[in-house]
């Protein structure tokens, strides 16, 4: 939960939005537009990069509350 008017930062190993089965023309190095719709309607979109999950466990020691 985010509470109204709180700052986030979107960043490695932190806070992050990951992505699965995308479309294959988007690569990594490349950006595109991602927008969030949060509770109420209200949309925030902006350009993100594109990256990739390295190492054998990327998701290890990651906390992502629910278990989601």
């Amino acid at each position: 939960d985010l509470a109204p008017g709180k700052t986030v930062k979107f960043e490695q190993d932190g806070l992050h939005v990951m992505a699965f089965d995308i479309d294959a023309a988007l690569s990594k190095g490349g950006t595109t537009e991602m927008t969030l719709t949060f509770t109420g309607g209200d949309k925030l979109s902006m350009p993100v990069k594109i990256d990739t999950i390295g190492g054998a466990e990327p998701m290890a020691g990651m906390d992502h509350g629910d278990g989601n």
